[in-house]
């Protein structure tokens, strides 16, 4: 998650715990999913099967050291909101 992704998500994890500003964090996920689902279409034309093979931080500590697929396959659930 990039810093653009993170900053939105502290805002909408902020305002969906009041109900006055709950339909405003609704707003602020569904901005936040366009945008991940975006650009995960985007890798889709962009990258060959080579690209999602690989593993760009294969000796990092946490989920980042997966291959670029299982990093996809498990951000579907949140770009399916």
């Amino acid at each position: 998650m990039n810093k653009e992704w993170s900053e939105q998500n502290k805002k909408l994890q902020m305002l969906i715990k009041k109900a006055d500003t709950f339909d405003q964090g609704k707003e602020v996920l569904f901005e936040l999913r366009n945008d991940l689902m975006n650009t995960l279409l985007s890798f889709r034309k962009d990258l060959n099967r080579e690209d999602f093979d690989s593993m760009p931080f294969m000796n990092a500590d946490g989920y980042h050291c997966k291959n670029v697929a299982y990093s996809i396959w498990h951000d579907r659930i949140f770009c399916k909101v």
